[in-house]
């Protein structure tokens, strides 16, 4: 079940030391960027989170997310460390994951070391379309450390024995202590993107070739098509045209470089069937253009075909299957998407 499998919490780990000597303060580490930026702290931290999942505001995640295989784990900082006075928003987040007020936050340090992001690996894998909302990532953490008072700390405690969630406790002296929260196995904040359309365009796919094959370009691409199965059909067997309009036909496109750039693959290899998928879009490539503040710009490339246009049958002794020279069987269209994280996810 790989990283999916909820663990049971490991048992409470409790451990008081009287007075930590050379023991580094949060006030002595120094600032970073945030790492959090986008990112939503939960009230209850959980062990399993459906990264992947449709996200329905108001609601919630809708669905058990995707397979282990399209998630990919992404390492972040080794050290993050703030307070009210640097990083306000994850303070307060934070706060209100352990139970304080918004006014109590303004007395705590918080560090959190080992940052992980599980993320989608191919959001185009989902299914999703322009408008909808994904979970896209969940954060976890080797360890979250909140520098406080001892009366502070007492509540602190308390709650996160109520969650059954493992800490360990150091008593520094003059009525402070630091609480470290084992998050390893939780995750404790995640962040929710909308998938959203920006621009397309097309290119016609003009159609060449004599009897069995068939010749394509577009935009650069090149394309050559084995129709024989449509021949057999017509002229050997002799069917009817909606018989044999589901044949199918084998295409394979070569990128216009002829060579992989930047994961785009050179070839790609469709089935296609004129009467069962005419102006059926077949995705042929994805890719990542750039990266923004809001988002990821993603490009798709879709090939929509319907040959049916083309194609000429001669029937009779001399029977021949035609495609008409200059004829357009379809286009290449080019989506343009980005991903917008969602500036206040509701739900959890």
């Amino acid at each position: 079940m790989g990283w999916f499998v909820k663990k049971k919490l490991k048992s409470l780990s409790i451990v008081f030391v009287i007075f930590c000597l050379g023991c580094q303060s949060i006030e002595d580490v120094p600032t970073s960027p945030n790492p959090l930026v986008g990112y939503k702290v939960m009230d209850n931290p959980r062990s399993f989170v459906p990264v992947g999942a449709i996200w329905i505001n108001n609601y919630g995640p809708n669905g058990i997310g995707v397979a282990d295989e399209n998630i990919e784990i992404v390492e972040g900082v080794d050290r993050y460390s703030f307070n009210s006075s640097t990083n306000a928003e994850a303070t307060l987040s934070v706060a209100r994951m352990v139970g304080l007020s918004s006014r109590n936050a303004k007395n705590i340090d918080v560090i959190i070391e080992g940052l992980q992001m599980y993320r989608v690996r191919d959001i185009f894998s989902l299914g999703v379309t322009s408008g909808q909302n994904v979970l896209y990532e969940a954060v976890k953490a080797k360890s979250i450390k909140i520098d406080l008072s001892g009366q502070l700390g007492a509540d602190v405690r308390a709650l996160l024995q109520a969650k059954g969630i493992p800490y360990n406790v150091f008593v520094r002296g003059n009525n402070k202590e630091s609480i470290t929260i084992d998050s390893s196995n939780l995750f404790f904040a995640y962040r929710v993107v909308g998938f959203v359309y920006l621009d397309h365009s097309r290119f016609n796919v003009l159609v060449d070739g004599y009897a069995n094959d068939i010749f394509f370009s577009a935009n650069g691409y090149q394309m050559v098509a084995d129709a024989s199965s449509l021949d057999d059909c017509f002229c050997k067997k002799m069917r009817s045209s909606e018989d044999c309009f589901g044949e199918p036909i084998y295409i394979t496109i070569t990128e216009p470089s002829g060579t992989s750039i930047g994961g785009i693959p050179s070839t790609k290899d469709v089935i296609h069937r004129p009467y069962l998928d005419w102006n059926k879009n077949y995705l042929l490539w994805t890719r990542t253009e750039r990266e923004l503040d809001t988002g990821t710009v993603f490009r798709t490339r879709y090939l929509s075909l319907d040959l049916r246009r083309s194609i000429t049958v001669y029937p009779g002794p001399e029977c021949m299957v035609q495609f008409s020279p200059g004829a357009s069987g379809g286009g290449i269209i080019e989506n343009f998407y980005e991903l917008r994280t969602l500036a206040s996810p509701s739900g959890w």
